[in-house]
């Protein structure tokens, strides 16, 4: 639970600065991959700092060209965070 709350205060620390540049900014030029890949970078941050290690598996199984649907067993809090910045860091096509 402390490992928990590690992460979400620092993602909330990380957060705001981010959001208040670049809200407006993705709003602006309609591109929101600046926002994602902060999205990212903030929670790799998080479980950095609370020491959280991320393993991927079966990253090859993926097809290429084709619709998925990734979902977390919901084991923590901490799943969601760590589906996305893992989805969208390590799949090259996202």
């Amino acid at each position: 639970m402390i490992v928990s709350f590690v992460v979400f205060v620092v993602i909330v620390v990380l957060s705001v600065p981010s959001a208040i540049v670049l809200i407006p900014l993705s709003i602006l030029t309609g591109n929101v991959e600046a926002l994602y890949w902060m999205g990212c970078f903030i929670v790799r941050v998080g479980f950095f700092v609370a020491g959280i290690r991320l393993r991927i598996a079966g990253r090859r199984n993926v097809p290429a060209n084709t619709a998925c649907i990734f979902m977390a067993n919901h084991v923590s809090n901490l799943d969601p965070p760590a589906l996305m910045s893992t989805c969208l860091g390590a799949l090259p096509y996202l």
